[in-house]
């Protein structure tokens, strides 16, 4: 039977302690090459702006997807969305925006995870609500393997959903004293503030600048749908660990070339974009800083990966700026949705399918 995983259960089984036991586990094995991701790309189709109410230009129907193999759990993933897209600007910056197609406001989105042993489809899981903790979790990983062991500051921009689980993560990789939180919306930020200092039981303290986030801060967390740059690189200070989850669109160029040392959870950029009349109409499309000319190695970033399976080095020194900017990846999905599955059969969630409604017979196959 294959295993439907909807987001209430996800859920209920989902922890941060698994998510990120699960993605360590997942980033060592890519680290010593049993485990790969594929290439990830968007492909984007105009659509009519006016299908969001002050709807803008450019406006596409797009479709993702990402996918990876882990060799030792016997497992590979596809992550596929269906939604739209659209770039309004807010407080000043551009956006990107999803949007939902359907009536119901409902948006399509899942992870099909098959069984590498067997070629079986093993579950079906809503990636919504998992899809934040891969991210925030890869991210938290980086605190545990790249920032000072005396970490005590957290800074964060943004005060949205993936910032919900990026803050968890952080704080269960170091014991920070204080995290300091800005985004544009006064009263988003200090309602972020109240609920996570009553959340984690440690001072979280609403900011009035993203300047003022990050001066004084071991750690910086940019976690944003904006597509232009939120962190200067003039605010960087000796010892910092800067964690970009929008990969490097929501830092400078120069941030690249201040750094002392990078990781990368993935070679190259973010996606690999492909619009029906060509992407330069799309904001996004331009603001890639991955392989830009200027004094860095594009080539030989070390993976992650490499850190936490002890291939390559982690942090040297207490006056090292690194930069770990976070894309998304299918090692991340492979990881935590087979943990997930396993979770979810242990405590006899989801719902079950006859596989056979995915399988074909051999005379329908060349």
């Amino acid at each position: 039977m294959t295993l439907f995983i909807d987001n209430p259960a996800v859920e209920e089984i989902l922890t941060v302690e698994d998510v990120m036991d699960a993605l360590e586990q997942g980033h060592a094995e890519l680290g010593h090459g049993r485990a790969i991701n594929g290439p990830k790309f968007r492909i984007m189709t105009p659509r009519d702006p006016s299908h969001v109410a002050g709807g803008t230009e450019p406006f596409h129907h797009v479709y993702t997807s990402l996918n990876g193999a882990i060799e030792k759990w016997n497992v590979i993933c596809n992550r596929v969305d269906s939604d739209f897209i659209h770039y309004p600007e807010i407080n000043g910056l551009r956006r990107e925006v999803r949007v939902p197609g359907p009536p119901s406001g409902m948006f399509c989105g899942f992870v099909q995870l098959y069984d590498s042993s067997t070629a079986e489809p093993l579950a079906i899981v809503h990636d919504g609500f998992m899809q934040k903790y891969r991210v925030g979790g890869t991210a938290g990983l980086g605190t545990k393997y790249l920032a000072k062991k005396n970490s005590k500051v957290l800074g964060l921009i943004g005060s949205g959903w993936q910032q919900t689980s990026a803050i968890e993560c952080h704080c269960a990789a170091a014991d920070f004293e204080l995290v300091k939180i800005f985004s544009p919306t006064k009263e988003n930020r200090e309602a972020f503030a109240a609920d996570y200092t009553e959340k984690l039981g440690i001072e979280v303290r609403a900011v009035d600048s993203a300047e003022e986030a990050v001066r004084g801060a071991d750690v910086v967390c940019t976690a944003t749908n904006a597509v232009n740059p939120v962190l200067k690189t003039e605010w960087l200070e000796p010892g910092m660990l800067i964690t970009a989850i929008k990969d490097a669109t929501e830092i400078e160029f120069e941030t690249f070339e201040r750094a002392d040392y990078i990781v990368s959870n993935r070679n190259g950029p973010n996606w690999n974009r492909f619009a029906i009349g060509g992407t330069e109409a799309i904001p996004e499309g331009q603001s890639d800083n991955w392989g830009k000319p200027g004094n860095v190695d594009w080539d030989n970033i070390p993976l992650f990966g490499e850190v936490v399976a002890g291939l390559k080095p982690a942090r040297a020194n207490d006056e090292q700026v690194i930069l770990f900017p976070v894309t998304g990846d299918g090692v991340q999905f492979a990881a935590v949705a087979y943990r997930l599955y396993e979770r979810a059969k242990e405590k006899g969630l989801g719902t079950e399918v006859d596989t056979t409604l995915w399988l074909q017979a051999a005379k329908y196959i060349p």
